[in-house]
C-alpha cells in the first residue's frame, strides 16, 4: 500500500477548515447549468470491438457527484469517486484501480480562495509517483483559463513545468484546434463538478452527436473527439430529468 506523503496529510487538514457556504454558494463558475437534468450512466467502448463497459453515477443530496464506477475496470475505465467538506465544497478527487487509496491512478486535494479552487495538488501514480501542483487562473466567468503546473519535489520545493491556457470563443465554447460544435446544451455543463475536474465550461457539445433527448442533451455519439474524465467521449449517456 502505497502511503501519502506529510505535505498531502497536511493539505487535506488544511482544506477543512472553511468558513460557513450555502451551497448555491459553491459555483465554480458563472455559465448558465443545465438543472434539470444529471447524467447518471455513461457507456465507454472497451477497446475490444462494440462491447460497451457502463458507469454508474451517484449524487450526494446535494446534487454533487459522489462516485463513477464501472462494471468492468481497466485502462479505460478507472473509478472515480469525489469527496466534499461540511460547507460542501470539493475538496478530494480520486481516480482508482479499485474500491480503496490503495488502488489509487491519481488523488486531488484543492485549496481555496473564497468559493474558488486556486490550487489543485495532484499525487500520480503514472509510470511511477509523480507529483504535481497547478494552480489556477479565471476570467470573469469564473471559468479556469490558465494552469500552471509544478513539479512538486520530495524535499517540498517546486520545480515548473508547464503552462495550460483555455481560451474561449465567443460562442461560449473552448477553442480546440479542429474542432466544431452542436448547438445543443453541453451535456458537461450538467454539474459544476464535471466542468471543473474537465477543464471544460464550453456552451455546446463537440460534433458527433447522434441523438438527444427531450432537453435537447446527447444521448448517444459517433466519432466525437471530446473528452470526459480523462477518457473519449462517452458513447452513450443516460440522464434523470426533472
Amino acid at each position: 500500500m502505497k502511503k501519502l506523503p506529510i505535505y498531502l496529510l497536511l493539505i487535506i487538514s488544511s482544506s477543512q477548515l472553511t468558513s460557513c457556504y450555502k451551497v448555491g454558494d459553491i459555483i465554480f463558475t458563472d455559465q448558465k447549468i443545465n438543472n434539470d437534468c444529471q447524467i447518471t450512466r455513461v457507456g465507454q467502448r472497451s477497446g475490444y470491438g462494440d462491447l460497451v463497459i457502463f458507469g454508474n453515477i451517484t449524487y450526494n443530496k446535494h446534487s454533487q457527484p459522489v462516485s463513477v464506477v464501472f462494471d468492468t475496470l481497466n485502462s479505460i475505465t478507472p473509478w472515480r469517486f469525489f469527496e466534499y467538506d461540511k460547507s460542501h465544497r470539493l475538496i478530494e478527487y480520486r481516480v482508482e484501480w479499485g474500491p480503496g487509496r490503495e488502488f489509487y491512478k491519481e488523488i486531488h486535494h484543492y485549496g481555496y480562495k473564497g468559493n474558488l479552487i486556486i490550487v489543485d495538488t495532484a499525487y500520480l501514480e503514472i509510470e511511477g509517483t509523480f507529483n504535481l501542483i497547478y494552480h489556477l487562473e479565471y476570467d470573469n466567468k469564473k471559468r479556469v483559463i490558465k494552469q500552471d503546473e509544478y513539479v512538486l519535489n520530495n524535499d517540498g520545493t517546486t520545480t515548473f513545468f508547464r503552462t495550460l491556457h483555455y481560451d474561449y470563443g465567443t460562442d461560449g465554447n473552448l477553442v480546440i484546434e479542429n474542432q466544431s460544435y452542436d448547438n445543443k446544451p453541453s451535456y458537461i455543463a450538467t454539474n459544476n463538478i464535471w466542468m471543473f475536474v474537465n477543464r471544460n465550461y464550453s456552451k455546446n457539445n463537440i460534433a458527433g452527436a447522434v441523438t438527444y433527448n427531450d432537453h435537447d442533451l446527447p444521448l448517444t455519439f459517433n466519432n466525437s473527439n471530446g473528452a470526459f474524465l480523462d477518457n473519449s467521449t462517452p458513447d452513450e449517456i443516460e440522464y434523470t430529468c426533472e
